[in-house]
């Protein structure tokens, strides 16, 4: 387990917050990827996803590619309500470093009971199992201290390679409140029970596993316009990332939408277009740097999510 816990505090080291979860796909319209916020959200539909980012850095001349698709099906056995999910990631960072994940999930939605006479509520738990395969190169890593007035300083040798496979173990449980076309959920979901302790710079280990909380509500104005706001974060370890945005959504002919939002996140500000075509809904999101120093700089996102 060695080369994973100094790969590992390596890479968190030299990346910026957004990419120390390579396995995670953090996603700026991360309602496109329920699966990556949480197994539970596995039982909410049936539905198919997939997610492309693509972001530069702005200290190094480097690229990061993320691909995310995942599938989700709710069906019944005896009355009970279950969900199962497969999710399929791609992480591409630096010149050759990269990780896989294949992620199965089980999820159960309690039966729903009423809260007045108008508004529902649905509780969901899940858990996942991931298999991960993360490949880095030495050639790729970088220190902080290495950061300087003339780039650069490579004293690591190149070339040396370290690939790590192991199984995660993740958990979530969410709540979806429904009041005629409005709707609420608020989960947290607990990531890398499983997941390798890392450490380096001290003797003091550090936790590996991630807590993460989301809000996510679809709230009607009137009968042809809605507002989603959103809201998610992260705490890993003494690091905590967070994601607050609002989309408005105006209903055009039938049940066709035009979706427009802006957010911020600790790494960057972004914008978001997108269409919605009855159950089926995409996405352009464009990202930039809100902060000075080793962060990320220009990011394009691409969304799609098909419910059946």
């Amino acid at each position: 387990m060695y080369p994973m816990k100094k790969t590992l505090i390596l890479l968190i080291y030299c990346c910026s917050f957004s990419t120390i979860y390579g396995q995670d796909f953090n996603f700026n319209q991360f309602q496109f990827t329920p699966l990556l916020l949480g197994p539970q959200y596995a039982a909410i539909n049936t539905s198919v996803s997939a997610m492309y980012r693509n972001e530069n850095n702005r200290s190094i001349i480097s690229q990061y590619d993320r691909y995310a698709l995942s599938y989700n099906n709710r069906f019944t056995i005896a009355n009970e309500t279950f969900g199962l999910g497969l999710s399929l990631g791609h992480n591409r960072y630096y010149l050759q470093s990269k990780d896989h994940s294949l992620g199965l999930s089980l999820a159960y939605q309690f039966r729903p009971f009423k809260l007045g006479s108008e508004t529902t509520m649905k509780v969901f738990v899940g858990q996942e199992v991931k298999f991960q395969n993360t490949d880095i190169y030495n050639s790729d890593l970088r220190w902080p201290s290495q950061i300087g007035p003339n780039g650069f300083d490579p004293t690591i040798p190149p070339e040396q390679f370290f690939s790590v496979n192991y199984l995660d173990i993740s958990s979530g449980a969410s709540v979806l409140l429904e009041k005629g076309r409005s709707n609420l959920s608020i989960g947290l979901s607990i990531f890398h029970f499983n997941m390798p302790e890392v450490n380096f710079f001290s003797t003091k280990k550090e936790k590996s596993y991630r807590v993460q909380s989301a809000l996510m509500a679809d709230l009607y104005l009137t009968e042809t316009c809605s507002i989603m706001p959103k809201f998610l974060v992260t705490k890993y370890g003494e690091q905590a990332y967070y994601n607050i945005g609002t989309n408005i959504a105006y209903t055009l002919a039938g049940s066709s939408k035009i979706v427009v939002g802006s957010g911020i996140t600790s790494d960057n500000a972004y914008l978001y277009s997108g269409l919605q075509i009855g159950k089926i809904n995409v996405g352009v999101n464009f990202a930039f740097a809100n902060s000075k120093g080793f962060q990320m700089n220009n990011a394009l996102e691409l969304g799609s999510h098909v419910r059946f």
